[in-house]
């Protein structure tokens, strides 16, 4: 029997984050907070980034050094590229030196949109935008394909309120509706799940869309993709829980379900692994193997 792995999770609270080893539960470190936060946003590095929801200020928690609060709120879309990382900004995307946050490149978005989420491929390859004005869409940007955009118009989905890109498909979900779109194309499918969708993600092969849903405790429901057809979505119930759902993960351990009142690790098939009685309202899972955007460099001779 292989040894179970080991999983670094950070929770928001309401009075500030808590950071645990899951499968044991057991707490590694409490940093104490001021106010509420937009989320908890990940880096390579395994640096934590905390953007105010209350002032216009950032959080970061970084491993083994005092905590630090930045001049800004920043929301940042990381990925697997250690030194740079996205942000969208009023009329645009832009590209940051990470941990330097310098400007590197960007690219103008639609006039008058009024941006409410985003996200961006594991690669970096794609960014999306969520939209709910002037009307319901999400906008592609391409950054490595000289910044092309492509429209996904939302007309007919009700209140779209998150997005997740997978390998090749962009899934929106709002209400108790999803939907999924393979990247670049205008048109997609979707489905009605028996409850609010609450948050989603996608499987490592990016094939499987997990679902977590309120219905009214937590529930977890998963999309296979057909391989070959692409016409309907068939979702299966994977597991319940009793709790509050708040946050959905996935990691090479599991799927992580944070609720109010506890946090649950959960496998790919649905049966549960662990659990820990920390509840909180966000969710962000460390990397297993952290990388640094620095470049090391000496005066002295090699």
């Amino acid at each position: 029997m292989l040894p179970a792995l080991l999983l670094t999770v950070a929770v928001v609270q309401s009075g500030g984050l808590v950071t645990l080893e899951l499968p044991e539960g057991r707490e590694l470190a409490r940093v104490p907070m001021a106010g509420g936060s937009l989320g908890v946003f990940v880096a390579p590095d395994g640096s934590l980034w905390l953007p105010s929801a209350e002032r216009d200020e950032t959080v970061v928690v970084r491993p083994g050094v005092p905590v630090e609060t930045l001049a800004g709120r920043l929301v940042p879309l990381f990925f697997r590229e250690p030194d740079r990382l996205y942000a969208v900004f009023p009329g645009e995307l832009v590209a940051l030196a990470y941990p330097e946050r310098v400007r590197i490149a960007s690219w103008p978005l639609p006039r008058q949109l009024s941006p409410s989420f985003a996200t961006c491929s594991h690669d970096g390859r794609v960014v999306a935008v969520l939209a709910v004005a002037p009307e319901p869409q999400v906008v592609l940007v391409f950054p490595f394909d000289q910044g092309q955009t492509v429209t996904v118009p939302l007309s007919g989905f009700p209140d779209p309120q998150r997005l997740a890109l997978g390998d090749g498909f962009l899934a929106v979900v709002g209400g108790s509706r999803v939907g999924v779109w393979p990247v670049g194309a205008t048109g997609g499918v979707w489905t009605d799940v028996p409850g609010k969708v609450v948050d989603v993600a996608w499987a490592p092969d990016g094939r499987q869309l997990f679902l977590l849903l309120a219905a009214p405790k937590s529930q977890l429901w998963r999309l296979s993709l057909p391989k070959k057809a692409f016409l309907a979505l068939k979702p299966k119930l994977l597991w319940q829980g009793r709790g509050t759902p708040k946050a959905l993960g996935v990691s090479e351990a599991g799927l992580v379900v944070l609720q109010e009142e506890s946090v649950r690790l959960v496998s790919f098939r649905g049966r549960e692994l662990a659990q820990a009685a920390v509840g909180g309202v966000a969710l962000g899972i460390l990397p297993s193997r952290p990388v640094s955007g620095l470049v090391p460099w000496s005066d002295s001779k090699p």
